[in-house]
């Protein structure tokens, strides 16, 4: 709380997504931005450009700067090898971490119909951090557009 007082409007503050989803009643001031939450000084507007409902607790997303932070800002190092599926059990969990905003951009992606940036980013969560639900969906996604696509 003291660091609320001293600091909201004075600098970000932001917390990472690995300290949970417990907001302490602050939760309509939070937007997620990839793997950080920032308490914003008013109630982020879901009809501004960018910003869309349902991230992780269902805060609000900011879109854009997720996008650039996954794909432009972070670096993944080996995990983009292949490997990750022999990751010791606390690594594994981390590269789990890092697979969210990709999972998250996945699924507002769909909600607009991006079917390219669905699989994109689907693709890239489950290269990081191998998951049998991640997965699934993806097989599942890709099946549903190949049945929907019109026959020539």
């Amino acid at each position: 709380l003291r660091i609320i007082q001293q600091n909201l409007g004075r600098r970000a503050i932001v917390w990472s997504l690995t300290t949970g989803d417990s907001y302490e009643g602050l939760r309509d001031y939070v937007v997620q931005q990839a793997m950080g939450f920032r308490l914003a000084t008013v109630r982020p507007d879901s009809s501004q450009p960018g910003i869309r409902l349902g991230g992780i607790g269902n805060v609000a997303v900011d879109m854009p700067l997720t996008q650039t932070l996954a794909w432009e800002t972070y670096q993944y190092g080996s995990l983009l090898s292949g490997t990750t599926d022999r990751l010791e059990s606390t690594a594994a969990s981390m590269a789990s971490s890092l697979s969210i905003p990709f999972t998250i951009l996945a699924y507002h992606a769909d909600a607009v119909g991006d079917t390219a940036a669905v699989v994109k980013n689907l693709e890239r969560a489950d290269q990081i951090a191998p998951n049998e639900a991640i997965r699934s969906a993806l097989t599942a996604y890709k099946s549903h557009l190949l049945q929907a696509a019109p026959t020539p």
